[in-house]
């Protein structure tokens, strides 16, 4: 299997800023597998980007991909080609996804999203869509069909056991018994007897005390509110969701201007809410 790696970074202590271009795909430096993505993927040669700065960390980061056959995505492909939209205050390029050769092959969209209080005060979501493969597995589900069980022993039922089990059967587990004891007997034989021994009382067992079909119970993972997502919280988000709705319908500075006072509200309550429930241990 090849190897698949992405990098994803949004850090800002570390603060990596690489300026537009600082690596050329088609340069030997990178490897032959490099060169031809640049091509078969229509990837931008020159990496575009509005952050027009760069500093040692920058440098360094963009030495790691060259010495590790890694792209960087941002200003390169999708809906970031020929961008390199700002990830940071609207004024830097600091967060980026990096991808090898071989993940480079399975993404299908990357973007940079508005930003949102929900998720940082200063940094924005970087968007990532890749294609992924389903491996069918020929794998038996017996576990999941009914299964047929005996009900429990009751000791008042003892003599009615008894006069279950198969005379007739028990006079032939005898013979083979003896026959095992003067001769030298295979294993497959003596499994044989074993076998015939478990179903000459199991079937005993059924008649006298009865059968019972048992179920696979599917339990399904059904995500439960946090204990501290109440019912403001809840009214907070749906006022939000409603505004950003109407905010794709029609889009106006008013309705952008409202559902930026909303999203910031409703973060208030859930931040609210997080430490009123921490407060209470």
């Amino acid at each position: 299997m090849k190897n698949l790696n992405l990098v994803r970074m949004a850090d800002s202590k570390f603060c990596a800023r690489c300026q537009r271009g600082g690596e050329d795909i088609t340069d030997v430096a990178w490897c032959s597998d490099c060169r031809e993505l640049v091509y078969e993927l229509n990837i931008n040669r020159l990496r575009k980007s509005m952050d027009h700065k760069k500093n040692n960390f920058g440098n360094l980061l963009l030495e790691f991909c060259k010495n590790n056959n890694m792209f960087i995505l941002n200003g390169r492909m999708c809906e970031d080609k020929g961008l390199g939209s700002f990830t940071c205050k609207n004024t830097s390029v600091v967060d980026y996804n990096i991808a090898s050769p071989n993940f480079l092959k399975l993404v299908q969209n990357f973007s940079v999203l508005n930003s949102s209080v929900l998720f940082s005060d200063i940094h924005n979501p970087l968007s990532l869509k890749i294609t992924c493969y389903e491996k069918q597995n020929d794998v038996s589900h017996d576990d999941e069909m009914p299964e047929e069980k005996i009900k429990r022993w009751e000791n008042e039922q003892l003599d009615t056991f008894i006069s279950n089990i198969d005379r007739l059967k028990v006079n032939e587990i005898l013979a083979q018994l003896t026959e095992m004891v003067e001769n030298t007997s295979e294993n497959s034989i003596i499994n044989k007897v074993v076998e015939d021994v478990c179903h000459l009382l199991t079937n005993a067992a059924k008649s006298t005390f009865g059968t019972f079909t048992k179920r696979r119970k599917h339990t399904q993972n059904i995500k439960k509110s946090k204990p501290w997502f109440d019912s403001e919280c809840k009214e907070a988000r749906k006022k939000f969701r409603s505004s950003r709705r109407k905010l794709k319908r029609n889009h106006t500075d008013d309705r952008v201007n409202e559902t930026k006072k909303l999203e910031k509200s409703y973060k208030r309550v859930m931040d609210k809410s997080i430490l009123w429930d921490f407060s209470s241990f």
